[in-house]
């Protein structure tokens, strides 16, 4: 059996079409755990309305609101499936996808990779980034690939997982807090280091909707910035603490810690610059000066031959006027930045 398992929170617009894409699966030995996050709308009278047709779906209800990676625990624990399939309430699986991969879950992975295409509002499908890197991998060859970046995916969609594996993450992890953000980065990282044996499906199998406005497209502003710091943080203080226990050298994840960084400068830029100048400082406690260097690098410009900087106050906070990193990072800029 396979365990198809969908957080809603606020979503029900597109819950039907999600729900009929578990329901008509071609490959039937599947349950259907729909978890209610206390969501606003009629999340339960629309799964209700479909218990009638297809007693195959679980209806569970968080006590509070508790977000995607708590709400996705929570229908793990409570799934029966060997392995399990997270579909997104707004997204939609294909519905030959478990017929196409169950000869592939015979084989017993820990994880199965397959493609995901993104579906905008004129119904035009591509190729999203999660399809970089997919291939077989056996022992720490996945992880591995993960940390340089060779293999990017760490959202949950495009994948199939082993519910026990996946059980030992949310175990060892222990997360107590509310996770607005990188809540697929850290799990998949932790999966990842214990997955012993991954196959990759070539099959377009989800399709993630970019037509619904949710609060993850939404402007940025800056108390939502402070909040997704502050779980960045976490996040990157509890990869660094593992990599501590486990005994992987902390170069093995600049790469990782790099692009999240940069992603998230993208966000970043939208703030006005007073705000960015307030945030910036926090951005470094939460990656280090090393990880940003690149971000500091597209503030300098240049003035009569002499290096400037558009917020020397935000350089001086990674490297002290007096010291001599900062002398080193002027002499790097002069020689190697264009005028």
């Amino acid at each position: 059996m396979v365990s198809i398992i969908i957080p809603v929170y606020n979503t029900e617009e597109y819950l039907p079409k999600c729900l009929e894409s578990a329901i008509n699966q071609s490959f039937q030995d599947i349950e259907i755990i729909v978890v209610d996050d206390c969501s606003l709308g009629n999340c339960k009278e629309i799964v209700e309305s479909y218990q009638e047709k297809d007693s195959r779906i679980v209806y569970l209800k968080n006590d509070i609101n508790r977000g995607t990676y708590h709400t996705r625990e929570n229908g793990t624990k409570h799934a029966q499936g060997e392995y399990i399939l997270y579909v997104d309430s707004d997204d939609s699986a294909d519905i030959d996808l478990l017929r196409n991969t169950h000869k592939t879950l015979l084989e017993n992975p820990d994880l199965i990779l397959y493609d995901t295409i993104s579906v905008k509002a004129s119904g035009e499908e591509k190729a999203i980034w999660t399809n970089k890197g997919n291939k077989n991998y056996s022992h720490n060859e996945l992880f591995l690939s993960f940390c340089d970046r060779s293999f990017t995916s760490w959202a949950t969609c495009g994948k199939i997982l082993k519910r026990s594996l996946a059980i030992d993450v949310y175990k060892k992890l222990d997360i107590k807090d509310r996770l607005t953000t990188g809540e697929d980065l850290l799990f998949f990282f932790i999966y990842a280091y214990f997955c012993d044996k991954t196959i990759y499906a070539p099959y377009k199998g989800y399709y993630y909707n970019l037509t619904n406005e949710s609060i993850n497209r939404l402007e940025y502003t800056l108390l939502r910035t402070e909040n997704h710091i502050k779980n960045l943080k976490l996040i990157i203080d509890r990869i660094k603490l593992f990599c501590q226990d486990h005994d992987i050298p902390s170069r093995n994840i600049d790469f990782l810690l790099e692009e999240v960084a940069q992603g998230y400068l993208m966000k970043f830029a939208e703030l006005s610059p007073k705000d960015r100048e307030f945030i910036f400082p926090k951005l470094i406690e939460t990656f280090g000066a090393k990880i940003l260097a690149q971000y500091i690098a597209e503030q300098a410009s240049f003035k009569e031959d002499k290096i400037r900087f558009n917020s020397d106050k935000m350089v001086q906070k990674c490297f002290p006027r007096e010291s001599k990193s900062y002398q080193a990072l002027r002499k790097f800029l002069m020689l190697f930045i264009k005028r």
